[in-house]
């Protein structure tokens, strides 16, 4: 609290009423305080807090893939941005409060290259992925899958770019073994080999590993 002490002319530091008074390099100051603002959110306001701390939460781990899969280009948004642009509304599922990824409709990845197509993905021993798809003609062989694993039960993400060019047209992911028994979502997409654009990113479904 301030003390106004020297008449309507005076100077003071503190809070005086709505005025707070202040020195700075020897010059004085009074600047009036804003309107007060009581936080009343509705329950739609809640809600969409809850969803957009979700959200960020699981994208946060994925920040590397996302510069890739939503490259930041002209458009002033960060890569955060755009995959949460992409994602809020369209991949949370469940009702308030227990809301929960839809990792159906969770994308990482969206552009122009050709969409990954004849996509299989087998559980192998030792914890093995094996990938197979397609190389349609109209793409370049030389384009790189990307490969996204996520493991819910231990909140770890396997996260793979380049592994493989898309004309192999098969590829097997070791995961770890502690992953044995447990449920995996697995997703996967495509990057050109100058990195300058991507695919859509597919979702496989969920796998037991073991």
């Amino acid at each position: 609290m301030g003390i106004y002490n020297e008449g309507i002319l005076g100077f003071f530091r503190g809070k005086v009423g709505r005025v707070i008074g202040s020195v700075v390099r020897g010059v004085h100051y009074m600047k009036g305080l804003g309107d007060v603002r009581v936080d009343n959110p509705t329950q739609s306001q809640l809600d969409q807090r809850l969803k957009f701390a979700l959200m960020t939460s699981f994208l946060r781990p994925l920040n590397g893939l996302l510069k890739t899969g939503f490259a930041a280009g002209k458009s002033g948004l960060t890569s955060m941005n755009k995959a949460m642009a992409a994602n809020l509304n369209k991949a949370i599922t469940g009702i308030s409060p227990d809301f929960a990824i839809d990792y159906s409709k969770f994308t990482y990845s969206k552009g122009n290259l050709v969409k990954p197509m004849g996509v299989t993905v087998d559980v192998a021993a030792n914890c093995n992925l094996v990938y197979n798809w397609e190389n349609p003609g109209a793409s370049a062989g030389t384009d790189k899958v990307t490969l996204l694993v996520y493991n819910k039960n231990k909140d770890v993400y396997v996260i793979l770019p380049g592994a493989a060019p898309r004309s192999a047209t098969t590829y097997t992911l070791q995961l770890p073994l502690d992953f044995a028994t447990d449920l995996v979502h697995i997703w996967l997409s495509f990057v050109s080999a100058d990195e300058k654009d991507v695919s859509d990113s597919l979702y496989m479904g969920s796998l037991n590993v073991y």
